[in-house]
């Protein structure tokens, strides 16, 4: 052992490196020097990389504020040094994921893609698209987030050294994201449950323009969906490079045809009846219909009309079970935008029965000449 390492350092005496990286000897183009070392590899993994904090600077607006804001640097504008860029993620769920989770397995795995549009001159009329497919990704947060490490790494390829650009801009509309990306700091080391690599990159390349190229670095979180054109453009191109796009026969999902759909209400073929399925009386199995009586007296067609349904609603006392609204009096001198929901019953249907009745002859003194109905 000692005399290997006598022999290494006599040659390191013989072989100073000069500035420019070749030795003092250049003429000896025969000479050759390799050492092999045969070391233990975590004798040399080095220190862990450190925690560092994100080198720009992140901003949430209120909606409508972000709102304007996104579409002032969105749309066409004067040079002003300022480049701003869109980032979006996609995330798709896989075929069977729902029976998976119904069995108590955990599973999150999702088909992922991330896009970046910009234009490359504030006063460009075309946009630059850039869609990227993640096959090793399987989660949306991910997705945002290498939307944002493509964005950055983008950014430093092309506008480092530009010296016209200021200021780079980039909007996100993972607010969770750029949220989280704020908390992140030497003194609390404990990272989010995002991919490491993507996060080193995002953090490097952050660290570059800031502290290197000394530019200002800007993250904004924009409303989605909201109509801002680079938002749109980002969201299609990264839906485009999905896996599940590109190559539906081999990353399949779901067709979302056996999903339950969301509370909505829907109009009745019986106006103006409308009808709200609440989640409750629908898991339940019953509708409740709500009707609104109109103001005013009504025409002998009017009458006529409800009370054909009227008929078909009482003939069997309210057994059949047919869900149907109460209309009440048929008469107007019930107040205007007076609701009132009822469930078919036998009790329900004498109830109303009885008041009708009352109702009816009170408006035989009160409009003599109004239409009414025979029971």
């Amino acid at each position: 052992m000692e005399n290997s390492t006598a022999i290494i350092e006599d040659a390191l005496k013989d072989i100073s490196l000069n500035p420019t990286g070749t030795t003092k000897d250049a003429d000896d183009e025969d000479f050759i020097f390799n050492f092999d070392f045969d070391f233990d590899d975590d004798e040399f993994m080095g220190d862990p990389i450190p925690v560092r904090k994100f080198a720009g600077r992140v901003f949430f607006k209120k909606h409508r504020e972000a709102l304007n804001f996104a579409n002032k640097y969105s749309n066409r504008r004067a040079e002003d040094g300022v480049q701003s860029m869109f980032t979006d993620g996609t995330a798709s769920e896989p075929r069977l994921v729902q029976l998976a989770a119904s069995q108590g397995e955990k599973t999150n795995k999702r088909w992922c893609a991330c896009a970046v549009v910009y234009r490359e001159h504030p006063d460009d009329e075309d946009w630059v698209k850039n869609g990227y497919t993640m096959l090793h990704i399987g989660e949306s947060t991910n997705s945002e987030l290498g939307g944002l490490a493509q964005c950055l790494a983008l950014a430093h390829d092309l506008f480092a050294n530009d010296h016209a650009v200021k200021k780079i801009m980039v909007f996100s509309d993972s607010g969770k994201m750029l949220s989280r990306l704020t908390k992140i700091s030497p003194e609390s080391p404990e990272l989010p449950n995002w991919d490491h690599n993507l996060l080193s990159d995002v953090l490097a390349y952050a660290d570059l323009l800031v502290n290197v190229y000394e530019k200002e670095l800007e993250l904004h979180w924009v409303p989605s969906h909201q109509g801002v054109e680079g938002n749109e453009l980002a969201d299609e191109t990264a839906l485009a490079y999905r896996p599940d796009k590109l190559w539906p026969e081999l990353y399949r999902v779901n067709s979302n045809s056996n999903r339950r759909k969301k509370d909505t209400p829907q109009e009745s073929k019986r106006d103006p009846v409308l009808t709200l399925v609440s989640k409750q009386n629908r898991d339940h199995g019953r509708a409740m219909r709500i009707t609104k009586r109109p103001t005013g007296r009504m025409g002998s067609f009017d009458i006529s009309r409800r009370s054909k349904v009227a008929g078909d609603d009482y003939r069997d006392g309210g057994r059949s079970g047919r869900r149907t609204p109460s209309y009440g009096s048929l008469h107007s001198h019930y107040p205007a935008h007076s609701y009132r929901s009822s469930y078919d019953s036998r009790s329900n249907y004498e109830s109303r029965s009885r008041y009708e009745s009352r109702s009816r002859n009170k408006s035989r003194s009160s409009y003599d000449s109004t239409p009414r109905l025979d029971y």
